[in-house]
């Protein structure tokens, strides 16, 4: 007999069900950082260089974007945004 008591039928039950939800974590992980960076064009460039274009800006946090274009002068399409650390106003680099 393979399992002898009723005990032995329970862990075995609970580590089942633990492994299929770590099978299911795992998985929604993997969606969750390939989406973070390869999945969406342009969001690993903004997580390496600290730069995103204005169209991601304008797609991704528009309230930023709106921060930005009051702030700043001109901005062209092409030229990427980035804000300085410590919550100082933003800044287009050419």
């Amino acid at each position: 007999v393979l399992f002898s008591n009723h005990i032995e039928i329970q862990i075995v039950f609970h580590v089942n069900k633990c492994m299929y939800l770590a099978v299911i974590f795992i998985s929604i992980a993997f969606v969750h950082i390939y989406l973070g960076t390869i999945g969406t064009e342009g969001t690993l460039r903004g997580m390496t260089s600290g730069k995103v274009d204005v169209n991601w800006a304008k797609t991704h946090h528009d309230l930023w974007y709106e921060k930005l274009s009051e702030s700043e002068k001109v901005i062209a399409e092409d030229e990427p945004v980035t804000e300085k650390l410590g919550g100082e106003s933003a800044t287009i680099h050419t």
